[in-house]
């Protein structure tokens, strides 16, 4: 995360910009973004020298914290119920209290993850290649047809090319027959 931008440059893009500077002149003078440099002067613009100082209690996160009742009730329920899912819980939970906001698919799951009640996510294996381990062992063809070409006139080629030094053949171009 970024550092917030000291009091003392904040104090100086106020006093660059009452000199007349504009906001992009400012941002080269200071070495400091062009958005922040906007933020900044419209902050002291709707609150003055108050509006300088960072907003230390916007930081974080600002989304909905879930109580421990919650967390507690979908944890126990994937317990009790190893084969029900995300939705089966949530329409249990929702139908006893319908008040309650709950949280999103997502931020349920990785609470299931946190006390192993669900399975990690496996990557399928990759395809072992049996690539060629010598020049000429091994060629990869491809075939273009009747492709048009910039008189209008049709031609198929070969693209052949040697799967151990990437070298291509040059086949000839010819039109279709």
């Amino acid at each position: 995360m970024p550092q917030a931008t000291p009091l003392p440059i904040r104090l100086h893009i106020v006093e660059l910009r009452q000199k007349g500077l504009t906001q992009s002149q400012i941002s080269q003078r200071t070495s400091v973004s062009l958005s922040t440099v906007k933020t900044i002067l419209r902050r002291h613009r709707q609150r003055g020298d108050e509006g300088l100082s960072p907003d230390y209690d916007r930081c974080g996160s600002q989304q909905l914290r879930s109580s421990p009742f919650i967390i507690r009730a979908f944890v126990c329920l994937r317990k009790w119920h190893p084969t029900y899912g995300y939705d089966q819980i949530f329409s249990q939970i929702k139908s006893k209290y319908p008040d309650l906001k709950l949280p999103d698919r997502r931020t349920v799951y990785n609470w299931w993850h946190r006390f192993n009640l669900v399975a990690k996510r496996s990557k399928p294996p990759k395809p072992e290649a049996d690539w060629a381990s010598k020049p000429h062992q091994t060629w990869q063809v491809d075939a273009k047809e009747e492709i048009s070409i910039a008189n209008g006139q049709k031609h198929c080629w070969l693209n052949v090319v040697d799967e151990y030094s990437g070298a291509p053949l040059s086949p000839p171009v010819f039109p279709p027959q």
